[in-house]
């Protein structure tokens, strides 16, 4: 595959799809809030927009688990327990006794995966349903289309939080299932001095223009600053 150069990318001419969230996780108000000034400015120079409603993205979880069951030769915990299975409830009292060698984090998954196991029957409908979703977004891209996109529902929480709330990360998982490039384009920083992002997407062999978006973003709102609180440790 030949990849564009992203400096022959003209944004005047690109077809941008404004997709605020999957409708079913709710994206926080300052993450929306960048990503419309980002639209709103591509529109300036030119871009056409387009807000498409994707109703297979509510879901992601069901089709990104189906697909990685479908294709993985290994599961996570016999990754993880490097060819044994690792059993994921005993190592969590492990972890709480201070002698597991993994993070928390994995050993959940580990323990967890199960849910994205599926009767082979309901695992094939949702094979189905994704490729149909990646049919719809392929074909809405076209050659001249990027999508924006969250990459996760919120602002970076605090160690350990993201537990209480686990599938955040569906916004950032799906695309790998659907067979798209992506670049993370930073935004600024949150009323808390966290970094806002998104996603630019576009279709297979694409990569210019979503690097060519990115750049652009990058010039108009000064791509990534230092977190409020490092500012202040670097004043002290």
């Amino acid at each position: 595959m030949t990849l564009g150069d992203p400096a022959d990318v003209d944004l005047s001419t690109l077809t941008v799809l404004q997709v605020p969230d999957n409708g079913r996780t709710p994206v926080s108000g300052e993450l929306r809030a960048a990503q419309e000034r980002a639209v709103e400015h591509l529109a300036s120079l030119g871009a056409r927009i387009e807000r498409p409603h994707f109703k297979l993205l509510e879901r992601s979880y069901d089709l990104w688990g189906a697909a990685l069951h479908a294709h993985g030769t290994h599961s996570f915990s016999e990754l993880l327990g490097d060819g044994h299975k690792v059993n994921g409830l005993y190592e969590v009292l492990r972890w709480a006794a201070g002698a597991s060698p993994h993070t928390l984090p994995a050993i959940l998954l580990a323990a967890f995966e199960w849910s994205a196991d599926f009767p082979r029957g309901r695992g094939d409908r949702f094979l189905t349903m994704a490729e149909q979703l990646r049919t719809e977004l392929h074909e809405a891209l076209g050659d001249h289309g990027v999508m924006l996109y969250p990459s996760y529902a919120r602002t970076a929480p605090p160690h350990y939080q993201p537990l209480l709330r686990p599938f955040q990360w569906v916004y950032t998982a799906i695309l790998n299932v659907l067979h798209v490039p992506a670049t993370q384009v930073p935004m600024g920083l949150d009323r808390k001095g966290l970094p806002l992002g998104l996603q630019v997407v576009a279709a297979p062999g694409r990569d210019d223009l979503t690097i060519a978006v990115a750049l652009e973003l990058e010039r108009a709102f000064g791509g990534w600053v230092p977190p409020a609180i490092l500012r202040r440790g670097s004043a002290a």
